[in-house]
């Protein structure tokens, strides 16, 4: 996915200068106003002073330490993406920091080709919260059905049409973590349901830098080409629920098995299904049809702003899952 033409702003957050030089001389080439603090709470201070658009913080840090800042900003900037940075092996700080609110992490030794896919889906996030399209009609239901191409360059407007609606229904935390959750969903499904990309021949792209000419041979296959995501939205304020249903065309794949997989494991290892435990994290409220192809994700309605009462899930539980008939999901 190209870099958005609109320069945002990054904060990058770390003690080691060493490191901060490195971070910012990779992001140079993704057209972003870099500006860096060297702890906690200059970092703060920072985003008092400027608003980032992302944020990128090492966990490890004298004082206010990445976790406690992390915190802070999405309580305070909660359409801000935070991105944490791990230790190798330190995979309990990446759950506390996804539990804290981080929207993702990366693992030490940063690689360039990591750092730039990761802040690639940050930009993404921040680009449509810029151009969401606040609507404040009184719509007691809403359902409606959204049909596109197996193309990333659709996620960011297809992400802008999914979520528009409900502004006025769900508090701005939990609308920027469903943004999140629905990327993650719609990248799954067009990567690895509709293109049938696996997880290794993906990582042996990347690591060839040629992950775009796979998408786009894949994309270009007569058996590809033509396949669609549909996704079946339902805004039901009787219900007190919002209810995204996301199919592709592709094989599907045994969710059972990977979901059963624990998330220190999935760390540990560096497996797949990275984007269905950040989606799970942000909206643990999800259903599988039995083949895999589908999945519902289920948020409940603000009631007066605030959010439904639900307990934080921990990312820990991750792996847990139902699967649904077709019909029995509600949409």
């Amino acid at each position: 996915m190209s870099v958005t033409p609109h320069s945002l702003s990054l904060l990058l957050v770390d003690d080691d200068p060493s490191s901060c030089d490195f971070l910012a001389e990779c992001l140079t080439d993704m057209d972003l106003s870099v500006r860096a603090a060297a702890s906690g709470e200059e970092g703060i201070a920072a985003c008092e002073s400027v608003s980032p658009d992302i944020v990128l913080t090492d966990l490890h840090m004298p004082g206010m330490g990445g976790l406690a800042f992390a915190k802070q900003v999405r309580e305070r900037w909660p359409d801000c993406p935070v991105i944490v940075i791990t230790g190798q092996g330190d995979e309990a700080s990446a759950i506390a920091a996804l539990k804290a609110g981080a929207s993702d992490y990366l693992k030490k030794p940063v690689t360039v080709d990591d750092l730039h896919a990761t802040v690639q889906r940050a930009v993404d996030v921040a680009q449509s919260c810029r151009a969401e399209l606040l609507m404040n009609l009184p719509v007691d239901r809403m359902d409606f059905q959204v049909v596109v191409g197996s193309a990333f360059a659709h996620i960011v407007s297809l992400i802008n049409t999914l979520v528009r609606d409900t502004e006025p229904l769900l508090a701005s935390r939990a609308r920027f973590g469903l943004r999140i959750a629905l990327q993650e969903m719609l990248l799954n499904a067009i990567e690895h349901g509709n293109l049938e990309i696996s997880y290794q021949e993906k990582l042996d792209a990347i690591g060839r830098g040629q992950y775009e000419e796979l998408l786009d041979a894949r994309c270009r296959e007569a058996r590809f080409r033509d396949r669609r995501v549909t996704v079946q939205v339902l805004i039901d304020r009787g219900q007190r629920r919002i209810a995204y249903r996301i199919r592709d065309e592709g094989r599907g794949f045994d969710w059972r098995t990977q979901l059963a997989t624990s998330v220190e494991s999935r760390l540990l290892t560096g497996a797949g299904g990275r984007g269905i435990f950040l989606a799970r994290s942000l909206v643990p409220d999800q259903a599988y049809n039995e083949r895999g192809n589908e999945v519902t994700l289920t948020i409940p309605l603000s009631v007066d702003g605030v959010p439904a009462s639900r307990p934080v899930p921990d990312p820990a539980s991750c792996g847990r899952a139902e699967s649904v008939p077709e019909a029995a999901a509600g949409l």
